[in-house]
């Protein structure tokens, strides 16, 4: 459902930009001598994201291209390399498909951010110093890195019509069935008391076995008819026991101890109704599911957030105050830390999420209930309203290549490589078998030979014992 709302939304949206602009691009022809520049902003993270070949959401090293991250990495500051060819992705594909449609050729350079800037995840500051500082003399005509559109970076710089809707998501560990240990097993038929039920229950058994013989030894000869007290008070702790079976029984004489017996067998009744009633409930209950059921689940609890993502940050402290939150270094770590348990969840846009789930084996993970927010992400373009028109930075250019974008979006051109680089629904590609374990656990579990194997144990051992004797 939500797909196909994104879908919808990016054909409505780019049809009515194309309403707008088609009338001031209908004439303009590209120039053969125009260029399509594109750059690729290298910081102290660059060179490990290329190196995560798997990572399609981001950049992808061509075969050939093996030794490009070091390469990257030893740019001097405000250097520039042409790394055309080497490295490819979806804004990449995006950029190559535009400048074929335009007729004109497309180039992409791998730019190393001053020193001051080199460390930092701020795209504010980046774009500012790219598209302000830097100047057209840069040859940098836009970003192969999209950014999700705010009014303070509309105000540094412009846009290409919005490709890719985004919002922000949860992912939490998947919903399963909780293992329960062999040893739990056995000790089922011990689960319906606590330690300390059954130590009252042992206490009041013998002080009443005791109880039992001061009140009856005179007078009983049937049930204390043994030449010893060792003997008969033997006797009165089995019939105590005995009792719970309902198979032997004491036999009072007198009117007290009837009086006493009939207030021990009802302690029995109670005691024996209580105890197969919650057996019956340990031994038929539903399996335990772990993990998240919605994102309710998550409030006021440990939720982790990418650190060079500060705008994520944000949204959570703005529209989730409850919960705490943890920053780590990358949306890969992110998945880490919900898997280790540092975090009952993760935020991020679904977009980085969904491309997560590609930097490796993450199916004990998923994506967590509905979208939070939406938003478009976009590629940055340097326009120059005073360019002349043969410039690939003049409003006619740039007009022109937003009427590409958009008609290419509408018309479904682009559906394939959107959906190659950022699959709506990565779990269902890459995790086997995650039905089952998704279970919601409504069926009665089987009762299995470690559920029971407490009263054998039990029984065996006492047939041990009784047969040494």
């Amino acid at each position: 459902t939500m797909n196909v709302f994104r879908g919808l939304s990016l054909c409505f949206f780019g049809g009515y930009i194309l309403l707008l602009i088609q009338p001031l691009t209908a004439a303009y022809t590209f120039a053969p001598n125009q260029t399509l520049t594109c750059a690729l902003l290298v910081t102290n993270t660059t060179a490990s994201t290329l190196a995560a070949s798997e990572n399609r959401f981001s950049m992808v090293l061509s075969p050939q291209a093996s030794s490009l991250p070091q390469t990257i990495a030893a740019l001097p500051a405000g250097g520039t390399l042409d790394i055309s060819g080497k490295v490819t992705g979806l804004n990449v594909k995006l950029g190559e498909y535009l400048a074929k449609e335009a007729g004109i050729p497309f180039r992409l350079l791998a730019y190393r951010m001053p020193d001051s800037l080199f460390g930092t995840t701020d795209s504010v500051l980046q774009l500012r110093h790219v598209f302000g500082e830097l100047g057209p003399e840069s040859g940098i005509d836009c970003l192969v890195d999209s950014i999700f559109l705010t009014e303070e970076r509309r105000e540094i710089t412009s846009f290409l019509a919005p490709h890719v809707l985004y919002s922000y998501q949860v992912v939490t560990l998947r919903r399963r069935k909780a293992q329960t240990a062999v040893w739990a097993k056995i000790l089922t038929m011990f689960t319906p008391f606590n330690e300390w039920v059954w130590g009252w229950i042992m206490i009041t058994v013998l002080c009443s076995s005791l109880v039992y013989y001061v009140l009856e030894r005179k007078e009983n000869d049937l049930d204390f008819g043994e030449p010893t007290i060792a003997e008969n008070l033997w006797n009165s702790l089995f019939f105590g026991f005995a009792t719970f079976t309902q198979l032997i029984t004491y036999a009072p004489r007198t009117p007290v101890g009837r009086l006493f017996y009939l207030s021990y067998t009802f302690f029995i009744l109670v005691v024996l109704s209580s105890y197969t009633a919650n057996l019956a409930a340990f031994f038929g209950k539903k399996d335990v599911i772990e993990g998240a059921e919605s994102l309710k689940d998550l409030l006021a609890k440990k939720l982790c957030v990418a650190k060079q993502h500060p705008s994520h940050r944000q949204w959570v402290s703005e529209h989730l105050p409850a919960t705490k939150i943890v920053q780590v270094d990358s949306v890969k770590s992110i998945m880490e830390s919900v898997r280790d348990g540092r975090c009952a969840g993760g935020l991020s846009t679904d977009l980085h999420l969904r491309g997560a789930f590609l930097l490796g084996d993450f199916c004990d993970l998923t994506l967590q209930g509905q979208p939070l927010n939406l938003g478009y992400y976009a590629i940055p373009f340097r326009y120059i309203r005073t360019a002349p028109s043969y410039s690939i930075n003049s409003p006619e250019a740039y007009d022109a290549l937003n009427t590409l974008l958009v008609r290419a979006l509408s018309s479904g051109a682009l559906l394939d490589l959107l959906t190659l680089y950022m699959p709506p629904n990565p779990t269902a590609l890459l995790c086997k078998d995650t039905a089952d374990e998704e279970s919601d656990g409504d069926d009665v579990t089987t009762l299995t030979f470690y559920d029971m194997a407490g009263i054998f144990a039990i029984h065996a051992l006492l047939t041990v014992f009784v047969i040494a004797l």
